[in-house]
């Protein structure tokens, strides 16, 4: 196993460790990373912070995150890769005050796997057969895919390590898409505040389907009901392996959510599940606007009650939105939508 020995924020994982800016308001954090790969995501506001924190491995120069946000594999996002002989590596904030920006760091125990990880900013994928895919990026982006032919999808927020395997299911996370149906629309679109999503696409019976992804920096607000979609609370991990800390925190997520589903063309049935745990005061909000219906969701779930799994009936204007409690910021809620027809 690695760790960082600060008493930050981090999100842990079986396999992999996720670190935020609070993290790295430290003069120095030391961790053990043998034979690790360390991923780096970095917006360009936060570039001359992130060239102040440097890695320090005792065997090579020093190199800041900020460089090793910018190494790429081809069309792949970059990473470090720790020596299997060195054991401790260390983290110093250069930074006047120990100051930090938006960032966010991936460690990843060694792997022996073709799964690939992509940047979200302006990225481009297929069509191809695409399998696993894991998008990262310290800023909210939104993301869409698009599938010609039978495709199950599966999608979580976490790296490809958290996916369920030979290994078992150690990391417990809930899927943000979960589309078992081959033959119903696998197109999907939404928008991420999280630094992870690992979309595995099971095609292995259906080899002539392909699929495409694109992604941007930048939330949107407004999306319509052409594909599967989810809507999170901000930092929204969905992961149960430490179930101390679930939720990523950054400085660029907003205390509310907002998101809108509107089409201007028909009329739409919509299958919904909730995972809500929030108190009464900050309730997921659901508007119906079509149907002037209100859904108020608080608790804690699974309680699998059909108030929280609703089927909206024809609808063309829908609205859910929800705000953080400040003084209790692991509370959290994920929604999933799928359009019937």
């Amino acid at each position: 196993k690695f760790m960082i020995r600060i008493s930050g924020a981090l999100v842990e994982f079986h396999g992999s460790r996720l670190y935020d800016e609070a993290d790295f308001a430290v003069p120095s954090a030391c961790g053990l990373f043998p034979g690790g790969r360390i991923y780096v995501s970095v917006p360009s506001n936060s570039a001359d912070i992130a060239k102040k924190l440097m890695l320090h491995d005792y065997v090579h120069d020093d190199m800041s995150l900020y460089d090793i946000s910018t190494l790429t594999k081809g069309k792949e996002k970059g990473y470090l890769k720790v020596d299997d002989a060195i054991r401790q590596v260390k983290i110093t904030n250069l930074n006047a005050g120990n100051n930090t920006a938006p960032i966010a760091v991936w460690v990843l125990e060694y792997y022996n796997t073709d799964h690939t990880v992509y940047d979200a900013a302006n990225l481009r994928i297929g069509p191809d057969s695409l399998g696993v895919i894991t998008v990262m990026s310290a800023e909210p982006f939104t993301l869409r895919s698009k599938t010609d032919g039978p495709m199950m999808l599966f999608s979580l927020l976490a790296g490809f390590d958290a996916l369920p395997s030979g290994r078992g299911n150690e990391d417990m996370c809930t899927n943000v898409i979960e589309q078992l149906d081959p033959d119903a629309s696998s197109s999907v679109q939404f928008s991420v505040q999280s630094p992870l999503i690992t979309l595995k696409f099971d095609g292995s019976d259906y080899k002539n389907s392909r699929s495409s992804i694109i992604a941007d920096i930048g939330i949107e607000s407004v999306l319509d009901f052409s594909g599967i979609s989810f809507v999170s609370s901000p930092g929204y991990i969905g992961c149960a392996y430490s179930p101390e800390q679930k939720i990523y925190h950054s400085s660029l997520y907003n205390s509310s959510t907002s998101v809108m589903y509107f089409s201007d063309s028909r009329l739409y049935n919509v299958a919904m599940t909730s995972f809500v745990n929030s108190d009464a005061e900050h309730p997921v909000i659901v508007q119906d606007k079509t149907n002037n219906k209100e859904y108020r969701w608080s608790g804690t779930t699974p309680d699998n009650t059909d108030s929280q799994n609703p089927i909206l009936k024809q609808t063309n204007n829908l609205e859910i939105s929800w705000t953080r409690n400040e003084k209790d910021l692991e509370q959290s809620f994920l929604v999933r939508l799928i359009p019937l027809n």
